[in-house]
This record gives C-alpha cells, sequence and structure tokens, in this order.
C-alpha cells in the first residue's frame, strides 16, 4: 500500500506542477493581454461598456463625423479626425457592410491577376467584379446618412444655423428642414433605454456636454487637451474649430443596452447589420470582463497548484528523474528534432506553455543527462572526421560550412520567389508555413555553423592551451604534463610536447646535478682553503711586527698581507655565492625601511665616497618605504653596488641613487657613466664577469654576481641596464602590505 501510494504521490506531484505550471502561463499571458488591449480599464469593478476607451473614441469619432457633415457636406468623404488625425485614405465608415476602395479595388485587380494559376482563381475574379461593382456605385451623403437613421444604438440630431439636417430620432423627423432648437430633445428620450446623451455647442461656446444617468460629466477637466485626456472633443483651451462650425449644434445619444437590428434586403445585399458597433463595443468589453475573472480563477487555481507541487518537492524530483531517464534512453537527434518542431509549431500557434515545458525538458535533459547523451549520428560523423590529418579537418569544416550557408541562401531565395504570388489573405496559412520552413531552414544552418564553430572553438581552446604550455616550458616548468580528452583533435600534438618535456626535464635534472656538484666543489675547496688561508694572514701579521727588518723584505710582507687579504675576500665571496645558490645561505626576513637602509649604507661608505672624487646624487623620500627583506643581506647588496659604481664611474662624472615607487614596488636605481666601453652581450651579474678585461682593477667579478643572489634570496630582483656607457642597476622589492 505505502508503494503504491508513493508512486501515486509521484504521479501527482508531477500532475500538479504540469497543470499549475501550464495554467500559470496561460492565465497570466491573457491577463497581460487583456490589460494591454484595454489599456488597464478591466481592472475597473463596473461592467458599463460606456466607461470603455473604445466607447470614447467612437463617440469623438462620430461628433468629428457629424460635424463635417454638418459644416458642408462634402468633408465626410476626405476622412475623420480621431485620436491619430486626420486619415484622408479613408471614408466614414459603413457599420456592419462591407467598404471597398479604389486601392482595395487595384489590389484586388492585381492580385488576381498575378495569382491566376491558383486554385482560388475563380473565387479572386469574383470579388474583382463585386470591388468593381462597389466602386462604381460609390455611396452619396444622403445614402450614407440613410444608413445611420437605421442604427438606433445612437440616436443623433445635426442642427445648422437653427435647422434640423439630420436626425433619426423618430419623434422628431417631421422636422427635418425646418426651424429646430433642440431643447426638446432629451425630454422624449426614455432615460432608463438611453442613458448617455452628448450636446455640442448647445450654448454657442463651441464646448462638449455630456451626461451619463442624469450626472454632468467633467469633459475638460483643467482645460488643455493631453494625450491621456479622456475625451477627443473641441472646446479645450488647445483644440477649437472655426467660426463657422460654430453654426451647428450636435445632439447624440448611445443605449443602455445596444442591441444588434437586422434588416433582410434579398434584392441586393442580403442581411445587413446596422449599429453592430456599439453592440460590438459593449460585447468586447464584458467579454473582456469575464475572460479577465477566468484569467484571476484560473491564476489562482495554477497558484493552488504549486503550493501542491512545492510541498511534494521531493517527490516532484523523482518524477524529474525518470523523465530524465526516459529522455537519456532517447537519441539526441531525435530530441533535438522534435525540439525544433516543437518550437516552431507553438510559436505559430501562440502556444506558450508548450514552448516552456520542451525547454523545461531541455534542460532537464541538459541538467541530467549532460555527458551521457546517446547521439550515434554525431558520432558517427566525428569518428569519421577523425580519420582525417588535422589541417584537412580544419578545411573540411570551413567548405561544409559554405556549402550549408550556400545552400540556406538559395533555399531562402526560392521560397521567398514563390511567395510573390501569396500576398491575398487567402494564402494567409501558406504564406505563414514558407516563413517557418525558412525559418527552419536558417536554424539548421546556424546549428551546422554552430556545431563547426564549437569544434573549432574547442580548436582554438587547445591551441590555446597549447601555446600556454610552451610558454611554461620556456619559463622553466617541465613537470605538469595536461591530459586531455581521448576525442581531442590535439592530443597527439600534446602528447609529443610532453615527450619533449620529459626529455628537457631529464636534461635539466643532469644539468643541475652538475652543476650542484660545481657548487659544492667550490664550497668544499673554499672551506678547505680557508683554515690555511687564515694562518698565512696570522703569520704574515707576526712578520710585520718584527723590528730590523730590511726595507725590501717589509714592502714584500705588505704586498703578500695585501694579496692575502684580497684571496680571503674572494674565497668567503665564492663561498656566500655558493651556499646562496645552494639555498643553505641564513637569511632573516624583517620588516625595514628601505630609504633608512640606503641612508645608514652612504653613511658608513660616507669615507670611501669622498676619497673617490665622485659626487653622488642622492633622492630618497621622506615618507617610509616598507619591505620585507634581511637587512645583513641587503646592507652587503647596497655596498657591493656602491663600490662597483665608485671602481668603474668615469672620472669627474655622477653618480644617481634613488629610492621610488613604482606600481606597488619599491625600488632602488643607481646609474652611473662607465669609464670603460661597456660590452653589451656581458651578463655582468654571472660570477667572475668583469667590465675591465684586463682585469687591472683588482676586482673580483664577484660584486653584481654576489648583489643578486642576496637579492633574490631576500625575495627581490635586481636588474642590469645598459644605454651607451650609462650603467643601470635596479633593485626592485614588493612593498609591505601594511604600508600606508
Amino acid at each position: 500500500m505505502d508503494t503504491k501510494w508513493k508512486k501515486l504521490k509521484i504521479i501527482l506531484s508531477f500532475a500538479a506542477f504540469f497543470l499549475g505550471v501550464t495554467l500559470l502561463i496561460e492565465s497570466v499571458w491573457q491577463l497581460g493581454r487583456l490589460i494591454a488591449e484595454t489599456k488597464g480599464e478591466v481592472w475597473r469593478t463596473e461592467s458599463d461598456y460606456q466607461e470603455s476607451a473604445e466607447f470614447r473614441r467612437y463617440i469623438s469619432a462620430k461628433l468629428e463625423e457629424l460635424l463635417s457633415v454638418a459644416n458642408d457636406g462634402e468633408r465626410w468623404k476626405y476622412g475623420s479626425l480621431t485620436e491619430k488625425g486626420y486619415d484622408t485614405q479613408q471614408s466614414w465608415p459603413w457599420e456592419g457592410a462591407y467598404e471597398v476602395s479604389d486601392a482595395i479595388a487595384e489590389e484586388t485587380a492585381e492580385d488576381a491577376e498575378a495569382e491566376a494559376e491558383y486554385l482560388f482563381r475563380q473565387k479572386i475574379q469574383e470579388e474583382e467584379q463585386e470591388a468593381d461593382t462597389a466602386w462604381a456605385e460609390e455611396q452619396s451623403l444622403d445614402e450614407y446618412m440613410e444608413r445611420m437613421e437605421r442604427d438606433k444604438n445612437l440616436l443623433y440630431a445635426v442642427i445648422w444655423n437653427n435647422r434640423l439636417l439630420y436626425t433619426n430620432i423618430e419623434e422628431f423627423e417631421d422636422k427635418l428642414g425646418k426651424q429646430f432648437q433642440g431643447d426638446v430633445i432629451e425630454g422624449s428620450l426614455a432615460a432608463d433605454e438611453y442613458n448617455f446623451s452628448l450636446w455640442f455647442n448647445r450654448n454657442r461656446d463651441g464646448k462638449v456636454q455630456i451626461s451619463k444617468d442624469g450626472e454632468k460629466e467633467d469633459v475638460y477637466g483643467n482645460g488643455v487637451y493631453m494625450p491621456d485626456s479622456r475625451w477627443f472633443v473641441p472646446g479645450y483651451t488647445n483644440f477649437s474649430i472655426d467660426e463657422e462650425s460654430k453654426q451647428a449644434i450636435i445632439f447624440m445619444a448611445a443605449a443602455k443596452e445596444p442591441k444588434l437590428y437586422v434588416e433582410e434586403d434579398y434584392g441586393k445585399n442580403g442581411t445587413v447589420n446596422y449599429g453592430d458597433r456599439l453592440y460590438s463595443i459593449r460585447e468586447n468589453f464584458l467579454s473582456s470582463k469575464r475572460q479577465f475573472k477566468i484569467g484571476c480563477a484560473l491564476l489562482a487555481v495554477s497558484a493552488l497548484l504549486l503550493v501542491i507541487a512545492f510541498i511534494w518537492r521531493k517527490e516532484k524530483r523523482c518524477a524529474e528523474k525518470e523523465i530524465s531517464g526516459l529522455l537519456g534512453r532517447t537519441f539526441l537527434e531525435v530530441k533535438l528534432l522534435f525540439f525544433f518542431v516543437g518550437i516552431l509549431f507553438a510559436l505559430k500557434r501562440m502556444m506558450l506553455p508548450l514552448c516552456f515545458w520542451l525547454l523545461y525538458l531541455l534542460f532537464l535533459d541538459w541538467r541530467e543527462n549532460r555527458g551521457k547523451q546517446r547521439k550515434p549520428i554525431i558520432e558517427g560523423v566525428r569518428t569519421r572526421e577523425l580519420k582525417y590529418s588535422l589541417q584537412k579537418r580544419i578545411v573540411r569544416r570551413g567548405r561544409l560550412s559554405m556549402l550549408s550557408g550556400g545552400l540556406a541562401f538559395l533555399i531562402c531565395c526560392l521560397a521567398l520567389a514563390g511567395m510573390r504570388n501569396m500576398e491575398n489573405w487567402y494564402f494567409q496559412d501558406k504564406y505563414i508555413g514558407v516563413l517557418l520552413f525558412i525559418a527552419v531552414v536558417l536554424l539548421l544552418n546556424v546549428a551546422v555553423s554552430f556545431l563547426y564553430l564549437e569544434k573549432n572553438r574547442q580548436l582554438a581552446e587547445d591551441i590555446g592551451a597549447l601555446s600556454d604550455r610552451i610558454l611554461e616550458v620556456r619559463n622553466g616548468n617541465l613537470e605538469d604534463f595536461p591530459i586531455l580528452p581521448q576525442d581531442a583533435e590535439m592530443k597527439e600534438v600534446f602528447e609529443n610536447l610532453s615527450e619533449i618535456q620529459r626529455g628537457m626535464d631529464t636534461a635539466l635534472r643532469e644539468r643541475m646535478k652538475s652543476e650542484q656538484m660545481k657548487v659544492d666543489l667550490v664550497a668544499n675547496v673554499s672551506h678547505d682553503i680557508k683554515t690555511p688561508l687564515t694562518s698565512i694572514i696570522s703569520y704574515i701579521e707576526l712578520l710585520k711586527q718584527e723590528a730590523d727588518l730590511p726595507e725590501h723584505v717589509k714592502e714584500f710582507i705588505r704586498i703578500l698581507g695585501e694579496k692575502s687579504e684580497r684571496l680571503r675576500t674572494i674565497v668567503q665571496d665564492v663561498f656566500e655565492i655558493s651556499k646562496a645558490t645552494s639555498g643553505q645561505l641564513p637569511v632573516t626576513i624583517d620588516e625595514l625601511d628601505l630609504g633608512k637602509l640606503v641612508q645608514q649604507t652612504l653613511a658608513d661608505m660616507d669615507a670611501q665616497v669622498e676619497q673617490s672624487g665622485f659626487i653622488m646624487k642622492v633622492s630618497i623620500p621622506e615618507f617610509p618605504i616598507f619591505i620585507q627583506a634581511d637587512g645583513q643581506r641587503l646592507y652587503r647588496v647596497f655596498q657591493n653596488l656602491i663600490q662597483n659604481a665608485l671602481k668603474y664611474s668615469l672620472a669627474g662624472s655622477r653618480i644617481y641613487l634613488d629610492v621610488e615607487e613604482e606600481e606597488g614596488q619599491a625600488a632602488v636605481r643607481i646609474k652611473n657613466i662607465s669609464g670603460r666601453e661597456l660590452e653589451r652581450t656581458l651578463d655582468f651579474t654571472e660570477r667572475f664577469v668583469r667590465g675591465d678585461a684586463s682585469r687591472t682593477d683588482g676586482g673580483s667579478g664577484l660584486g653584481l654576481s654576489i648583489a643578486k643572489s642576496f637579492t633574490e634570496v631576500c625575495g627581490g630582483s635586481l636588474r642590469v641596464e645598459i644605454d651607451a656607457d650609462l650603467f643601470t642597476v635596479t633593485v626592485m622589492f614588493p612593498k609591505n602590505r601594511s604600508d600606508g
């Protein structure tokens, strides 16, 4: 029992969700359409059609129509002033009957001639004859007013110079052409049958007076006509009429409940309707009200169903899994075909719920079955394509894309050419069908183009990944080996690159091993030399203390002392470089002010600077620039750089030292003019490299090498730039984040 109830709940939960969403979309669409069509009037609680905008537009148009009739009896032929202005292409509407103008007649004739080969030829020829007959019997003003006279839903009286010209009020038909004031009209009408009345120019002021259910309506509001004004009638301060038209008095009365008047005229037109305009306005208004109530009820029912679906959401998820499982067992090509055909059908019929459910199933399938789709046709094409080389695949895709585009263009041109004879309304369904056919062809072309675009996009991503991988190899990363899917087009290229990486990595490891052995050898030799060298220096110091030594012996001892000190410095430098290179140099990273450290170094070397005879131009900001580094090692760096500048600068030149901030970096830059020509090809930061090829300057060639090694150990960088004889060394460190 529990199992059956669970299965039933799964079915009921999704059924509630399905019906709830369907009713929600349908009701929202219906309510939105009604609100848009009625401009929000459907919200009003009253069910009086005379409060609708359509009724006001109709009465305003009728007033202008009767005014033109009263004025000269001719302007009714040229058009009516509506809310959008004069329409000079249409005559006054003939209510409930057909109307054919010269333009329509010509169009019908052209249609008949162009569509002679179609099955509707005979019917179109009959329409052409009817159009010619209707135009030949162009209606006169009296005939038009005679038709209006039969419409008892709208009573009227047209008075000109106090003479009654036209009326359809039976009580006053004997007054036609006679003197008539019109004051007695309203009293003669039944208030319960005609509850709406309009007077124009009753008080000879060119204004309109409207009464409804015995109460006068405020027609003009603030007196200025605006596009959203209720009534489009003369009498506003910015909407007046000419003096001649003020001789006319117009009266109109609208029925409270319009009826449809039918007259049988078997000798000419058969059955003819009169007064169907007001009748249609009322029926449309009441129908909109009913539809609005139905839409609200459907909206409430949909909300209830969605609440039930939310309460049973776990069961709904189970139903979705069952549906996605069924979709997963269906071929992707079949699903796409049904999706596109269904979308086209739904859009043609404006079936929005069907559109939603097709998109919902598409999303459900994508969410649950992504990467697991069964697509035999696509897989077969892909397998066949992989037989070709990469170059041929790219060329084939370009050709197929161009071919599909050209074919789609040709089919669309042929379809459009066939549509030239489908302008008549009889062919509306075929017209829409051709448009949908064109849409399907274009969609298929877009799908093919998208497919090849997606393949080329994936290929471009693989090429981009290959480029990034090559860049990483260039930057020294030889350990990461990217893995691509088995069907990736660049898989073979990546595998070849991976083999190159492995070979380079092996060679690099061997080289690093060899370099490490060299460093260890240098460190060991330096350490072994250090002990006897210390003894030599000690004995030289003892010899210096001996008395009564000949002068030439003292000179020898002095030279031995200088050379031994220089040798000890070289050994110490080599030892420290070896430790730095092998990562064994101890460092203590602290926060320090870079400017103060440079100032301290300059202060300690002040005597050397004065003895050198060079002028140093120092620029250090007053505010602190904090970095993270080892102060002792960095002090040695700046000491070596300053000594290098003092040793190799051109005599009489200046040395510039600047401490700056550059885009979140702290920089120390030392510039000097070299006293010797500089070789651009030399790397001055390498060990034992000197600018003086003669090696007579007494340097060891380790100063810049030590400076670079110590800088990098502390987390910074050292860069040497040569511009002719200008020698620039820049030391960069990231600024401390705590530095404001």
